[in-house]
């Protein structure tokens, strides 16, 4: 299987921690880490999560400078590496299929048969999200988070539709609110395959929700500016803890899981 991701050195620690749950549920992953800012030694303690799992080999990417020249919308809070994803048929043309991951995730099962669905002729399948209010903000019925998101980068490399994509990032009319994330909704509406929320689950969720998602949930996807990792944050969780069942079980699971790959890397 063929995982990207893309994060910087002061990302490490909660990439060390995706990282370390892929590989600790899952065998055989190509994890290739893009990357424009990440030290020697950065990728040298993550090389060692190599003896985590069977089979794993990790492998860096530099992105060229001239690729991050089509990024012209402002990012936000967000990292220009949000937007290495869509360089994917460029880096990687030899590619037909990749599972792309946010780093600040947590991998809770098998993504094998994540990674082998069928995408029915779509460019890319993602999990519904309706908490940026895309129906008002930008028109549309259906958008996904991308933060866990298939790729199809054979079709992409047969239609080329990515230069729109990119073409719309570069447009002075381009207002994203979610930058890369809007982007992506609006050229290819009508070109992303639904899948499951197990996929792609927010530690915060409703109760009718929660026995179902704890149960199942194979990634979990730390959204928000509010992070598990940071220390200033732990009693933002705490609070959560007594509204939502998930985040009781999630975010200490995240917790324990951070623990781990430290202690494995030392």
């Amino acid at each position: 299987m063929d995982v990207i991701m893309a994060f910087n050195t002061g990302f490490l620690l909660p990439a060390l921690t995706t990282i370390y749950s892929l590989f600790a549920h899952n065998g055989n992953v190509r994890l290739h880490v893009l990357y424009v800012d990440l030290s020697d030694n950065a990728q040298t303690v993550i090389k060692r999560l190599e003896g985590v799992g069977d089979g794993n080999i990790v492998e860096f990417i530099r992105v060229d400078g001239k690729l991050l020249d089509r990024i012209k919308v402002a990012t936000g809070r967000w990292r220009q590496e949000t937007f290495f994803r869509y360089y994917i048929t460029e880096i990687m043309p030899e590619l037909d299929r990749v599972l792309w991951l946010d780093a600040d995730t947590l991998v809770r099962k098998s993504v094998a048969e994540l990674y082998n669905i069928d995408f029915e002729q779509r460019s890319f399948a993602g999990v519904y999200d309706n908490s940026s209010r895309p129906q008002e903000r930008l028109g549309l019925s259906f958008y996904v988070n991308a933060g866990i998101l298939m790729i199809n980068a054979e079709k992409l490399k047969k239609t080329g539709k990515m230069n729109e994509y990119w073409q719309l990032v570069a447009s002075d009319d381009y207002k994203g609110e979610l930058p890369d994330q809007d982007a992506l909704n609006i050229v290819f509406k009508d070109d992303i395959k639904e899948i499951g929320a197990i996929y792609n689950t927010f530690p915060l969720n409703p109760d009718e929700y929660a026995e179902f998602l704890i149960e199942n949930a194979v990634i979990i996807h730390y959204v928000s500016k509010y992070k598990p990792w940071n220390t200033e944050d732990v009693q933002y969780f705490d609070e959560c803890f007594q509204k939502y069942r998930t985040a009781a079980v999630f975010v200490p699971e995240y917790w324990d899981a951070c623990s781990r790959a430290v202690t494995f890397i030392e």
